[in-house]
């Protein structure tokens, strides 16, 4: 597998932008016009092309009232193909895994929709926000695989309508008797594309994410404050297979400011992984300590990491095509103090 290819752009651009704003109303357009000489040249042929590009964005904020806003937009691009796509010849991407270019020239149709609303602002008791994204490309770079087991041989291909849509949500609230703040976060991902493996059909591959999040943070005055939350994350491969799975990661800091020199801090985590059979649980411990001996002179500085003493960490990994563990060694348990004096 060898490749000898030069990819020459050249772009001539121009790019615009309008905004008007009546009252609470605040209407943007913009435009990019863009001119490209590209020139593709490789062992066996040399060629050019000059496409001519246009894409334009517009949006539109409703400012309802100062705890209301809400905002819109609408873009559609054409994406000129980059060295990665264009070339020609099979190479090596990881161990036993070689990848081949589109092998020509090519511009990339997209379209983009976005809409926000947000409720209240950062310093209010309650607020919230919430996005969603969807993403369409009406055609776009995929792969026409070879599965071997001892290789992997992959080409990139042109394929219609992949997709992509995305929400997200997070409110807060905070507690005045507790002196806490309580977030939630929301998630939704989905994306839909095809593909090809082993000389099949066109393959439609939907991978759907869920997030659910949940934290609560003190804001005491006294000498003692915490941070404890959990989030879990849902996912689903589907094609002509479906595998599904539930990750989960917890944590719980808390912080002690014994007097204005000396302070200390504990961090724990949790993490599940809800498709592994056996070691699907990790714990870890870290801890701190910072005594001023003399403001602004000298700090001494005692660390602890991993104090659980965790070995070993999984993780596990689901694709359209494989299902991958990997192992990670990790640095036993150790202690370090440190010193830092400023003259």
């Amino acid at each position: 597998f060898s490749n000898q290819t030069t990819y020459t752009v050249n772009d001539l651009y121009v790019s615009g932008k309008y905004t008007l704003k009546i009252k609470s109303l605040q209407f943007a357009s913009s435009v990019n016009l863009h001119q490209y000489v590209n020139k593709l040249t490789n062992n066996q042929y040399s060629k050019q092309q000059t496409p001519f590009v246009i894409n334009p964005r517009f949006s539109a904020k409703w400012e309802i009232n100062n705890k209301n806003t809400t905002q819109i937009s609408y873009s559609h691009n054409t994406n000129n193909a980059d060295i990665l796509n264009v070339f020609d010849g099979y190479v090596a991407t990881s161990f036993r895994s070689f990848n081949k270019g589109y092998g020509d020239f090519k511009q990339l149709h997209t379209s983009s929709y976005n809409f926000s609303y947000q409720l209240g602002n950062w310093i209010d008791r309650f607020f919230a926000n919430i996005n969603t994204f969807y993403f369409k490309n009406h055609d776009a770079f995929s792969s026409q695989s070879i599965l071997n087991q001892n290789y992997i041989l992959s080409n990139q291909i042109v394929v219609n309508n992949n997709s992509l849509f995305s929400t997200n949500s997070q409110l807060n609230y905070y507690f005045k008797k507790l002196s806490s703040n309580l977030k939630v976060n929301l998630g939704y991902n989905k994306s839909t594309f095809q593909n090809i493996i082993n000389n099949s059909d066109y393959r439609e591959v939907t991978a759907d994410n869920y997030t659910y999040g949940l934290e609560v943070r003190s804001s005491f005055n006294g000498f003692f404050n915490f941070h404890f939350g959990s989030t879990w994350r849902q996912n689903s491969v589907k094609t002509t297979f479906k595998n599904e799975y539930t990750n989960t990661n917890s944590f719980l800091d808390l912080s002690f400011t014994i007097s204005s020199k000396l302070n200390f801090n504990l961090q724990t985590e949790r993490y599940y992984f809800g498709n592994l059979a056996t070691n699907n649980t990790y714990y870890f411990l870290n801890a701190n300590a910072t005594y001023t001996v003399y403001k602004d002179k000298l700090t001494l500085r005692f660390t602890g990491n991993n104090l659980t003493n965790t070995t070993t960490f999984t993780n596990y990994s689901v694709s359209d095509f494989s299902v991958s563990t990997t192992q990670y060694k990790l640095l036993p348990a150790y202690y370090m103090l440190s010193c830092e004096f400023r003259f």
